[in-house]
């Protein structure tokens, strides 16, 4: 897994750093995002001087400490133009990635840049699987793998929509539980 580039903060004159953030810097309310407002990456992080220091590393530096070797800075207000000492925290890639993951912040879904199906589609895809056509037709109809079809009717993906079970639950008289018939007629 990547470890960021960390650059030892404590070697640079620490209240020149200060300046630097806080001339460049909305600190408007101690609440609030204080938002960078100087140069930024694509992304959308601060940078500062020609060393390229990421702004919000520089604040978690200087209010919280140094940043342990190889951890990241995280954002718990999800704005990387953040330098708020209150909204950061130093974590591993796997805190990051779990803290993306808890907000929904990371492309699922349809907004997957690899994703084959729609959420539509796979709805569709759990009901026709329910009511009795096999996986194979179902990939074929749909212009993927069986297994991309097996993965979407059991949960593997797109877990953020309806399962199976919760589908049948809803419309138990509308299509068949597959292995079974329908029991709102007995």
């Amino acid at each position: 897994m990547n470890t960021p580039k960390t650059k030892d903060l404590s070697q640079f004159n620490q209240d020149h750093l200060r300046d630097k953030l806080y001339s460049k810097t909305d600190r408007s309310s101690p609440d609030q995002c204080w938002n960078w407002t100087g140069a930024k990456m694509k992304n959308g992080y601060g940078i500062i001087g020609k060393k390229c220091l990421l702004a919000h590393r520089v604040s978690h530096h200087l209010h919280n400490g140094p940043i342990p070797n190889g951890m990241f800075v995280c954002h718990k207000c999800d704005n990387p133009s953040c330098v708020n000492p209150h909204h950061l925290f130093a974590g591993t890639a796997k805190d990051n990635m779990e803290d993306a993951v808890g907000k929904k912040r990371n492309a699922f879904g349809e907004k997957h840049g690899c994703a084959q199906l729609s959420d539509e589609k796979v709805l569709d895809i759990r009901k026709a699987w329910a009511g009795r056509l096999t996986q194979e037709k179902l990939a074929k109809e749909y212009g993927v793998t069986a297994p991309v079809i097996r993965a979407a009717i059991y949960g593997r993906t797109w877990k953020h929509l309806p399962s199976l079970h919760s589908l049948n639950a809803k419309s138990n008289q509308d299509w068949p539980v597959r292995g079974g018939e329908n029991n709102s007629d007995a």
